[in-house]
């Protein structure tokens, strides 16, 4: 009987999936499952024996390499919905990698909170820095995700924080309850970058809370960043195919999508896309303009 399912898609990066298992099989609670999707274009890098086999519940599913993120999470979604026994979905990027105690404080929150979905706060692998505890949306204005800066925050007395957002899929705890009525992820409008925000957004439209366990950490493996996420050294061709590519989250595709769903104002969404854009080109060249001057000084 395993009372969580954990769904983990992977395309490529095998090795960073063996540190994410790890983490896993090294945690304090035991009632659970992995399924990972594997939805990459060849098997190469794949070991023959799946990493700590031996130590957990594991399940391969083999999916088509055309899927992105959004779809082969879906897959994963389906296969633990037909578990009678499974009463929580982990969602969990393969280059995240759970505190031991992580998964224990986790359950026991959502166990004490009905219909609630409970992330922890992210923290960079490396550095111990605290990345994401907190975050908000502010369409409008054109800001999909706000993520308050925590530099100099002090550490929240309450185990359970509300929040207006949930970053990605970095080790949320989603009742399986909640998929019945929201559905599932957008993979036809969203099939990669998007769909979290969208389905979180959706959950709290319908009356769910978005919370953050504060005492749970998930170390994020910043060094797993593609290359579009450091604008500052990107030429000016490279950031403006990062306008157009599926894997970048500035693609104006999947902005649009998000925009049409959720801007506040229906009929002008594409204001909100502009905006976003015009933050992302002012970005660019402020970082540019910044190690111009750091190569010439």
């Amino acid at each position: 009987m395993n009372r969580l399912s954990i769904v983990i898609p992977v395309y490529d990066g095998w090795d960073a999936l063996s540190r994410c298992l790890e983490a896993l099989a090294n945690s304090n609670w035991h009632d659970f499952e992995v399924l990972i999707i594997d939805h990459g274009p060849d098997n190469i890098d794949r070991p023959g024996t799946l990493p700590y086999a031996d130590r957990l519940t594991l399940r391969l599913i083999t999916a088509s390499p055309s899927l992105w993120w959004t779809g082969a999470t879906n897959i994963g979604i389906r296969a633990a919905l037909q578990d009678d026994n499974t009463q929580y979905i982990m969602l969990l990027n393969h280059d995240c990698y759970l505190a031991s105690d992580a998964l224990t404080i986790l359950l026991q929150l959502a166990d004490s909170n009905a219909n609630t979905l409970i992330a922890p706060v992210q923290v960079d692998a490396e550095c111990h820095k605290v990345l994401v505890r907190r975050a908000y949306t502010l369409f409008l204005l054109g800001f999909p995700t706000v993520i308050p800066p925590v530099l100099f925050s002090p550490d929240p007395a309450s185990p359970l924080l509300s929040t207006g957002m949930i970053v990605g899929g970095r080790g949320v705890v989603i009742p399986k309850s909640i998929f019945a009525s929201i559905g599932l992820l957008d993979e036809e409008n969203l099939p990669h970058y998007g769909s979290d925000n969208d389905f979180y957004l959706r959950c709290k439209t319908a009356g769910y809370r978005l919370s953050i366990a504060t005492l749970a950490k998930a170390y994020v493996d910043s060094s797993q960043t593609t290359e579009a996420s450091k604008i500052g050294r990107l030429t000016l061709p490279q950031f403006l195919s990062t306008l157009r590519e599926r894997r970048s989250h500035r693609n104006v595709h999947d902005q649009v999508q998000l925009f049409r769903k959720h801007y506040p104002l229906p009929g002008l969404y594409p204001l909100g896309v502009t905006l976003n854009l015009s933050r992302y080109f002012l970005m660019y060249l402020l970082l540019r303009s910044i190690n111009y001057i750091k190569r010439v000084s």
